[in-house]
C-alpha cells in the first residue's frame, strides 16, 4: 500500500543517514590514528582535515535529494557546499548548456558527473559523459563501482567515426553501414530506455554531430539563397 512505501522510504533515508554518520566517525578516527604516528607540516594539515571532517554538513535537503544521499553512503563522503551548486546549475539552466572549470580534487568524476549524468538519464533522451580517451577505462570502472553498485546502472562505452563507414573498415567487420549504425542506434535506444549511462570520447560525440551540423548548415543556406 502507499502507506506501507511511505513507511520503508523513512526508514531507508534513517537507515542511509545513520551510516553516513557512522563514515564521518570512522574518518574521523582514521584521521586522529595517523596524527599519532605523524610530525611537523604532515601533522598539521592532518589536523586540518580533521577539522573539516567534524565541521562538515549535509549541503541540501535529503527528502528532494534522495540519489545524493545514497552516493554519499555508498561513495563514503559528504557532498560539499560548491559541489551541490554545480550539480544543481546543469538543471537550472534548462536547454543552456553551463560550463564549470573546476581544480583537480574539486569531485569532477567521485561526484558531480556521475550524478549530473544519472539524474539526466530520464528514459527519454540517452545520457552521455564525455571522457578523454586515455582516461575512458579509469572514468568507466569508477562510475560502475558509485552507480553500478549504488543505483544498479549499466554503464557502457560508445566508439564511433566517419572512417568506420568506409568500405575497408566495414569488411574488416563483416558488416555493412547500414547494420554498423542500427547496431549504434540499437546501443543508444537501449540506453536511454533503460536509464543507463553512456561514455564517449571527445572525438565520437564530434564525428556524430559534424556530419548533422553540415546538413543543417547546407538545408539553411539552400533555403536561404
Amino acid at each position: 500500500s502507499e502507506g506501507c512505501l511511505i513507511t520503508m522510504l523513512v526508514l531507508v533515508e534513517a537507515h542511509l543517514l545513520s551510516n553516513t554518520r557512522r563514515q564521518k566517525i570512522e574518518r574521523a578516527h582514521l584521521t586522529c590514528q595517523a596524527l599519532k604516528v605523524t610530525q611537523g607540516k604532515e601533522k598539521e594539515e592532518l589536523i586540518q582535515q580533521l577539522g573539516e571532517n567534524l565541521q562538515t554538513k549535509r549541503e541540501y535537503d535529503v527528502t528532494l535529494h534522495p540519489a545524493f544521499l545514497v552516493l554519499e553512503t555508498f561513495s563514503g563522503i559528504i557532498l560539499r557546499k560548491e559541489q551541490v551548486a554545480t550539480i544543481a546549475l546543469f538543471f537550472q539552466a534548462k536547454d543552456v548548456q553551463p560550463a564549470c572549470q573546476m581544480i583537480m580534487g574539486a569531485g569532477k568524476t567521485t561526484a558531480i558527473a556521475p550524478l549530473v549524468a544519472l539524474l539526466r538519464a530520464d528514459g527519454k533522451k540517452a545520457s552521455c559523459i564525455v571522457a578523454p580517451k586515455p582516461l575512458i577505462k579509469e572514468i568507466a570502472a569508477i562510475l560502475r563501482t558509485l552507480l553500478g553498485g549504488a543505483f544498479r546502472r549499466s554503464i557502457s562505452t560508445l566508439s564511433f567515426h566517419r572512417s568506420h563507414l568506409t568500405e575497408a573498415f566495414l569488411q574488416r567487420r563483416n558488416t555493412t553501414s547500414e547494420a554498423y549504425l542500427e547496431a549504434l542506434l540499437q546501443q543508444l535506444e537501449f540506453a536511454k530506455k533503460n536509464r543507463d549511462l553512456l561514455l564517449i570520447t571527445p572525438q565520437t560525440r564530434h564525428s556524430m554531430i559534424s556530419p548533422r551540423r553540415a546538413r543543417l548548415y547546407l538545408t539553411n543556406h539552400s533555403t536561404h539563397s
